[in-house]
């Protein structure tokens, strides 16, 4: 067969997806006496104080079960070319494939929200990989030009303290498989992100 020819019109500097997720939530951690509401992850963050101590109550909303992760993208940039017809996008995360089609439009936003289960509905802990691909279709073209990227996002996180949903802000709790050291003040340190060090005396 002949083979196919450029697509012209398709700008791979302008037309080029932007992913963002936020795995890494930046909590308020050393200041668990502190209330925030995280609005890029969408989590909200309680403190109650216990009288006559020092500790604190601490609840987050991305340890309950309801709470899904989120991908943000912008598959379109504010100008785009006539010819374009289609958006394709494509995200895979353990083993799930989720597919849905735009037609053509300038600032096209979309939120992908994933509910922290793989495809045998089994809880994924930790940070999952996920690949998105997003395709665009031109009128004049033949083929669908392709961009792929990986991202990573937040799966469920292991119960501390399982206070009704609360934890205490002194308990901790190593996720060994994962690397993650969960602190009951809200701080999640990834030490696989973390260069190995050994001190001596």
């Amino acid at each position: 067969p002949p083979p196919a020819t450029p697509c012209l019109d398709h700008d791979y500097d302008a037309l080029k997806p932007v992913v963002l997720a936020t795995w890494k939530h930046g909590f308020q951690g050393g200041c668990p006496e502190r209330s925030a509401i995280l609005t890029e992850s969408q989590v909200v963050q309680e403190s109650l104080p216990i009288p006559g101590t020092r500790l604190h109550l601490v609840y987050h909303s991305s340890r309950s079960v309801g709470y899904e992760s989120t991908i943000q993208l912008q598959l379109t940039p504010s100008q785009i070319p006539d010819t374009l017809r289609l958006i394709h996008l494509r995200i895979t995360i353990e083993g799930i494939l989720f597919e849905k089609t735009f037609e053509a439009d300038a600032d096209i936003k979309f939120t992908y929200a994933w509910d922290r289960l793989n495809v045998y509905r089994q809880r994924v802990y930790g940070v999952a990989w996920a690949v998105v691909r997003v395709g665009y279709a031109y009128s004049n073209c033949d083929q669908i030009i392709w961009d792929a990227q990986t991202t990573q996002v937040s799966g469920h996180e292991m119960s501390i303290s399982d206070i009704g949903g609360w934890d205490l802000s002194i308990h901790h709790r190593y996720n060994f498989h994962e690397g993650i050291l969960q602190k009951g003040d809200g701080r999640n340190i990834y030490l696989k992100q973390r260069p190995r060090i050994l001190r001596t005396s």
